[in-house]
């Protein structure tokens, strides 16, 4: 598959060699340590993703990647501050490999319930940070945290198969039973 993924990144017209060559490096990582996750969502994707700009009048942060456009945007006015470019790629490339659409609604990982959308943000920066390290600068610290506590309560795996499954309900439902017999 990871021939398969090189031609497609190879081929893909609007990269630029570097970006090419980042991407690759990327998956390969993931792939290293992750080897029964599918790739083919990744593989489709790349062979059109773009890499554009962020406005700096939009408020998207330093970095995002947007599944309905297919393109991994970067603000060049924030990554100057001490942000890891890898790990941005890395998150993009975690979300190419989990996106998929539901009702009509694109989106990636498990925020197949829009009100996961935090959540998967946090969780997805935890996992690049995991493959690829960890940048001194992120926007969403206290939002790990609280990621990291409720893997701590609801069990990590939970949140790992529902991220790569694309189940927010899973994350629901386990957290509906935590609070079963709960006093309130």
């Amino acid at each position: 598959m990871l021939e398969e993924i090189r031609n497609s990144i190879n081929n893909n017209p609007y990269l630029q060699k570097d970006i090419k060559v980042v991407l690759f490096r990327m998956i390969v990582t993931f792939n290293n340590k992750f080897p029964n996750i599918k790739l083919d969502k990744f593989n489709e994707l790349v062979k059109t993703v773009k890499v554009g700009r962020i406005s700096k009048y939009e408020s998207r942060g330093a970095f995002t990647y947007d599944v309905n456009t297919n393109e991994i945007l970067f603000s060049p006015t924030k990554i100057q501050d001490d942000y890891n470019l890898d790990n941005f790629f890395m998150q993009a490339v975690l979300s190419m490999i989990t996106a998929s659409e539901k009702d009509n609604r694109k989106f990636t990982g498990f925020n197949s319930e829009e009100n996961l959308s935090t959540l998967n943000r946090a969780y997805t920066e935890i996992l690049a940070d995991y493959l690829i390290g960890s940048s001194d600068k992120t926007d969403l610290e206290e939002e790990k945290t609280i990621t990291n506590q409720l893997g701590v309560l609801i069990d990590d795996d939970t949140l790992f198969n529902a991220y790569f499954n694309n189940d927010g309900n899973k994350i629901m439902l386990a957290v509906a039973e935590l609070c079963v017999g709960m006093e309130v």
